[in-house]
């Protein structure tokens, strides 16, 4: 069922919990200040999308929906989550965002065993993020996106199977040393801070996106690196990204890098490249043969 674009509608009636067919539900865009706790009874309901509306909270009665597999929460003014929702063990696929009254995620978030993808931004309001994350086991995707007054948990460094890590902020100042022992990590995209030598730690690391992040030396030991995105205010291109042999795709954005390096030829397995730099007057005499 998709309540959509409705915007006179400000109520969902009790009876909405008599579906109990109902595998999918979306309200979004509605003048809908309270959910009826009868939401609950949707025991076959497995995708639930919120956003867009006026509700402050969200029922306890939604820990009952045990067949839930995807859950979405984007809803400007909801200023609590309920902590039943720790009791979603089918939990898969969680998104927290948008979120901008939000003041705290519940620490039951750790009981969900099952969930392999979550996602926690511009949730602004927040300032910290469980520790119980770290109990999240199975998961494979996390994406944090908030800004500094949001601590990162050393408990994250307990993730071993997360595969694909962005934490995407405006000025993320410190993130935890213990990310370090994330070497499964195939997938890391940052954004605004310093990002430290143990990024060498990511042998298995094929894709790198980093805005607004200094890149250390040790990048070059991350000998599976396949596609590197890069961006800033940077006025030269950093010459650590021209040892980087196996790079196959490279995209470099910069409102003021005005030339490239004339060690670029050294990309030799370029593929793909994408400069997007307003201010580049020159190319190197010798470019890679994409």
């Amino acid at each position: 069922m998709d309540i959509r674009a409705n915007f006179k509608l400000t109520t969902i009636p009790e009876t909405i919990g008599n579906l109990q067919n109902l595998a999918f539900l979306e309200i979004g865009n509605t003048c809908v200040d309270t959910l009826p706790d009868s939401i609950g009874n949707l025991l076959n309901l497995n995708d639930l999308k919120i956003w867009g509306n006026r509700l402050t909270y969200l029922p306890e009665s939604i820990g009952n929906l045990n067949k839930l597999t995807n859950l979405s929460i984007r809803s400007e003014k909801v200023t609590q989550l309920p902590e039943s929702i720790g009791n979603l063990q089918s939990l898969t696929n969680l998104e927290i965002s948008y979120n901008s009254k939000l003041t705290t995620i519940p620490e039951t978030i750790g009981n969900l065993r099952n969930l392999t993808s979550l996602e926690i931004s511009r949730n602004y309001e927040v300032t910290t993020i469980p520790e119980t994350i770290g109990n999240l086991a199975n998961l494979t995707n996390l994406f944090i996106g908030n800004d500094e007054k949001t601590q990162i948990p050393d408990s994250v460094g307990h993730l071993a199977n997360l595969k694909k890590l962005i934490i995407w902020g405006d000025r993320f100042t410190k993130i935890p040393d213990s990310i370090s022992n994330l070497t499964n990590l195939t997938e890391l995209a940052v954004r605004a801070f310093v990002l430290p030598d143990w990024v060498s730690n990511f042998t298995n690391l094929t894709t790198l996106s980093a805005y607004d992040v200094k890149l250390p030396e040790s990048i070059v030991n991350l000998k599976n690196l396949t596609t590197l995105d890069v961006g800033g205010d940077f006025d030269e291109l950093p010459e650590i990204i021209t040892k980087l042999a196996n790079l196959t795709s490279l995209t470099i954005y910069s409102q003021n890098l005005s030339q490239l390096p004339e060690s670029f030829d050294k990309l030799i397995n370029l593929t793909d490249l994408t400069i997007t730099c307003e201010k580049l007057s020159q190319l190197p005499k010798v470019l890679p043969n994409v």
